[in-house]
């Protein structure tokens, strides 16, 4: 949860005048929607606004209404994560004001509370920035958010009523009233600001190598270390997947109908490291599916030389960015220098996942793989989330776990073991059907694993007819289509 604040001027006149036509709070949020550029990368649904009326000229003359905070609303959606581009940030306005806020008023009635905010962004005296959106870091000394709130309750009557009612999470931020009148040297007391995360470290870069089914994606999905929101940053590489795609490049955008114009996008890699970057109290991670399936070292390109790291976890070495990408940089991560070097963060991990049958798809070359740990996922049946779900095979049910492990035990003597059944070959949704059993497990079987041994090996003669059309009717119409093998393994299991 973070806190913004949201400047309306001429460009949102509408939604002042929607603001300014309640003179207290609305029985549910007022929804208003404001686009711009240069919006934090980190807003997103569930944060914060305090709600500014701005003016609606440049000319210096005074609007129809009273500029300063007048409202507090809630982000609904934000539908572009682009600085650059604009995006627009729906929002729920819960809380209105009988008037607006500014900073006289902070002077006049709390002016102890109003130095605990003094450098927010548009209410500080030394605030100079004329974007719409900007965020306040609640860990800076004068960027108190208890202290606007407390101050807001002191001046606005109904204020604390409203927030509770609202916006209850946010309720015990208000703090306090002052022990003495203000201006007599008597501070309120106030919450204070949550002291900062302590920065995350020990990141790493993992490969997770197992056959397919073996739940390699699903390892990474429940890993504790990345539950907070947005922790996880998933791509996939394929045969043309390339260094833009993964970085990020210029593409073409079209702001209206009669202008197209170029921005930079950035990729997956450029995503993570952003994220990264601006929160070091918080594990990041880049997923990269089927890391093998592209040419990793051509799609990594200089930034192989990250993947370095020290007992940080980060970087040892660092490079020279593009300078599309290094100007992009400037713009989303608080505080970098257009002449800096990337790095990999000691808070972002990199972790992909690779089918061990499939080592031979794209070449990976010793000097990358020297950059990564391995870890080998088992076939383990005993750790399959759903291997009590039934599967029907002639005529009778079966745990998934002891049909997968029947036949598993007569392809270990025939094939290498990354070619066996991973225990989350199948889906939940998957066990249950038996047409999705034929067409995904019978087929992968007759056509990958058997295609060079003799699908005869684990395929009973009197039910494939020497075609997979045949097991599979055979096997829809409930007949036994294995060798009597597998029905052995199987006798004393059916449920």
């Amino acid at each position: 949860m973070s806190f913004h604040v949201i400047r309306l001027g001429r460009d949102s006149v509408p939604n002042i005048q929607a603001i300014i036509g309640h003179t207290t709070s609305p029985a549910t949020p007022l929804p208003i929607s404001v686009t711009c550029t240069q919006v934090p990368a980190d807003l997103k649904a569930g944060d914060f606004a305090f709600i500014w009326l701005g003016s609606d000229n440049d000319k210096g003359a005074a609007p129809a209404w009273r500029m300063g905070f007048r409202a507090l609303a809630q982000v609904t959606k934000k539908t572009s994560t682009s600085y650059r581009l604009p995006a627009t940030i729906d929002l729920g306005v819960g809380v209105i004001f009988s008037d607006s806020v500014d900073q006289l008023s902070f002077l006049d009635q709390t002016p102890l509370a109003y130095s605990n905010f003094a450098e927010m962004p548009v209410v500080g005296p030394r605030s100079r920035s004329a974007q719409t959106v900007l965020k306040i870091d609640d860990l800076e000394p004068r960027q108190n958010v208890s202290a606007l709130l407390y101050s807001l309750s002191a001046i606005l009557p109904a204020f604390t009523a409203d927030v509770a009612r609202v916006y209850p999470s946010i309720a015990s931020l208000i703090g306090t009233a002052p022990a003495a009148v203000p201006g007599t040297g008597t501070a309120p007391v106030l919450l204070p600001a949550a002291p900062p995360q302590p920065p995350v470290l020990g990141a790493d870069n993992k490969i997770i190598i197992g056959a397919p089914g073996t739940g390699k994606s699903r390892m990474v999905e429940v890993d504790p270390r990345f539950q907070e929101p947005e922790s996880l940053i998933r791509t996939i590489f394929h045969p043309d997947y390339t260094y833009s795609d993964f970085i990020g490049s210029y593409q073409p955008f079209s702001p209206d109908p009669e202008h197209i114009t170029y921005a930079f996008v950035p990729g997956p890699f450029t995503n993570a490291l952003v994220r990264a970057l601006n929160t070091d109290g918080q594990a990041f991670c880049l997923v990269i599916e089927e890391i093998n399936r592209g040419n990793a070292a051509a799609i990594f390109g200089d930034i192989f030389q990250l993947l370095d790291r020290d007992d940080t976890g980060q970087s040892v070495f660092k490079v020279n960015p593009d300078p599309h990408l290094s100007r992009y940089l400037v713009d989303e991560v608080d505080g970098w220098l257009e002449d800096a070097k990337i790095y990999l963060p000691p808070n972002l991990w990199l972790m992909a996942t690779m089918n061990s049958s499939d080592q031979g798809l794209q070449f990976m070359d010793s000097a990358f793989k020297r950059r990564w740990l391995f870890e080998y996922v088992p076939i383990d049946f005993d750790k399959c989330p759903w291997k009590q779900e039934i599967v029907q095979y002639a005529g009778k049910k079966y745990e998934w776990s002891s049909l997968g492990s029947a036949i598993n035990d007569i392809l270990q003597s025939l094939v290498p073991e990354d070619r066996l059944i991973g225990p989350t070959f199948l889906t939940k949704g998957d066990i249950a059907d038996p047409n999705i059993v034929a067409s995904k497990l019978l087929f992968y079987l007759w056509n990958d694993v058997l295609r060079h041994v003799g699908q005869e090996k684990l395929f009973a003669p009197q039910a494939q007819n020497k075609t997979f059309y045949g097991v599979m009717k055979a096997f829809l119409e409930g007949k036994e289509i294995f060798v009597p093998e597998v029905g052995k393994l199987l006798l004393g299991k059916e449920k």
